[in-house]
């Protein structure tokens, strides 16, 4: 908002939206949380661009906070892959040392071993029971939104 109405004016901006002054203003203080909606931002856009401005700030900006949700939603599922690929390791190398076990001359060292092994592969699994919960929608409706931070 700030960098259209330093083109165009606050009081442009105003008239663009039909708006109060102090509405539009309230717009480009980073503590507010309004906004303007997509179609006002769509007319500022428009406005900015016609007064001579380059590339569309309202665009803009909302093109990065999509490109940032979804490196993050990407990066997320990346993780969860590799949380996977850890599980799958730790897995078999218990396996393979719970099976030392059976043999007729396991030793104490190949138990302590293998409960090692699986204690590793317990928290391979904790930490994949963790980041699949942060894929889990909570809530009812259409609105409701993933529930992100547990990883």
């Amino acid at each position: 908002m700030t960098r259209v109405a330093a083109s165009l004016s606050f009081e442009t901006c105003r008239k663009i939206v039909h708006r109060s002054n102090r509405t539009v203003r309230y717009w480009s203080e980073e503590r507010s949380k309004k906004r303007p909606t997509i179609e006002q931002a769509l007319q500022f856009d428009i406005a900015y661009r016609l007064a001579g401005g380059e590339g569309a700030p309202f665009l803009d900006t909302y093109m990065h906070k999509l490109d940032v949700a979804v490196e993050a939603a990407i990066a997320c599922r990346d993780a969860l892959a590799g949380d996977f690929a850890t599980f799958a390791r730790e897995s078999g190398e218990a396996i393979a040392a719970g099976f030392a076990v059976t043999l007729s001359n396991a030793s104490e060292r190949d138990i302590i071993r293998a409960v090692a092994e699986v204690e590793e592969a317990e928290s391979a699994l904790a930490a994949i029971r963790r980041r699949l919960a942060s894929f889990a929608r909570f809530g009812a409706g259409s609105n409701t939104a993933p529930v992100r931070g547990t990883q």
